[in-house]
């Protein structure tokens, strides 16, 4: 199987999956009993069909500010299946500081201006500058901070139709 030239690496809490119903666990750190509230959480709208779509052209990986246990037992609750995950405990630094997502590049052996990092998180946009990846932006309520798009240039998307149309002109450009 030919391996891709490019990455996608996505931030996982209100990202890849909508998880606001159990932030207060995961603020309190009860990561031995978040998961017996996963029923909480959901995927945003044709996620499943979204990965379905770029798995072909793209690797795919989690960059995630959470312990690993609990982004694969989230991923696992989901059926969900991405082959490389950076969690909290794998660099020293984290986001903004382009540490996991240098590490996950790494995991992939991929050059990092050859990755595309999604993100809810302004945090996640300085994260891609610093990385020298390109930046998108996914904000499910459309909110977007001109500021923060003045300061460190991305794509702000709010639906996965979006981020596939930015996905296509990034590959085409690049």
């Amino acid at each position: 199987m030919q391996q891709s030239t490019w990455a996608i690496f996505l931030d996982l809490d209100q990202t890849l999956v909508i998880t606001a119903a159990i932030e207060q666990y995961r603020k309190n750190r009860q990561w031995l009993v978040i998961h017996q509230y996963f029923n909480k959480t959901s995927l945003p709208d044709h996620t499943k069909a979204f990965l379905e779509r770029v798995r072909p052209h793209f690797q795919l990986g989690v960059i995630t500010a959470s312990p690993r246990k609990y982004a694969e037992q989230l991923l696992a609750y989901h059926q969900l299946t991405i082959p490389v995950i950076a969690a909290y405990h794998d660099t020293k630094k984290h986001k903004p500081d382009p540490e996991p997502l240098l590490f996950a590049a790494k995991q992939l052996n991929i050059s990092p201006a050859r990755c595309i990092h999604i993100g809810d998180h302004q945090k996640d946009i300085i994260a891609s500058h610093q990385a020298g990846m390109v930046a998108i932006r996914l904000s499910w309520e459309n909110k977007l901070n001109a500021q923060a798009i003045a300061t460190y240039p991305h794509t702000l998307c709010s639906n996965w139709t979006e981020v596939l149309t930015c996905l296509h002109t990034t590959v085409r450009e690049g």
